[in-house]
C-alpha cells in the first residue's frame, strides 16, 4: 500500500480508493431504496502534494444529483494540509419499485 518505501508516501491508488468509496457513502446516503445502484463512472485526482502513510482525512460535498447522475467533489487532508482532490461522477440507478 505505501508507494515510496524510503518516504513512506501512500500509493496514489490507495487514495484513490478512499476517495471513490467516500464519495459513494455520499451518494449512498440519498438513495429512496435499498435496491438502488450506484457505479463509479469518473473519476480524477488531482494530487497536490505527498500523502504520508498514516491518517487521511476525506471531506466530500454532493455538487449535484440528477436523475441518473451523481457529482461529487472531495479534498483529502493530512495534519490540515491538503493533499489531494478530486470530483467523481456516479452512474445513479433507481430501482423499479
Amino acid at each position: 500500500m505505501v508507494g515510496d518505501i524510503r518516504r513512506s508516501r501512500w500509493h496514489g491508488g490507495v487514495i484513490d480508493l478512499i476517495m471513490d468509496s467516500v464519495g459513494g457513502m455520499v451518494g449512498i446516503a440519498n438513495f429512496i431504496s435499498k435496491e438502488d445502484k450506484l457505479a463509479t463512472i469518473d473519476l480524477r485526482i488531482d494530487y497536490l502534494q505527498g500523502a504520508k502513510a498514516f491518517d487521511l482525512i476525506v471531506e466530500d460535498n454532493l455538487v449535484h444529483f440528477w436523475n441518473r447522475l451523481i457529482v461529487t467533489s472531495m479534498q483529502a487532508f493530512q495534519e490540515g494540509q491538503l493533499v489531494a482532490e478530486g470530483k467523481v461522477v456516479y452512474n445513479f440507478i433507481k430501482s423499479k419499485s
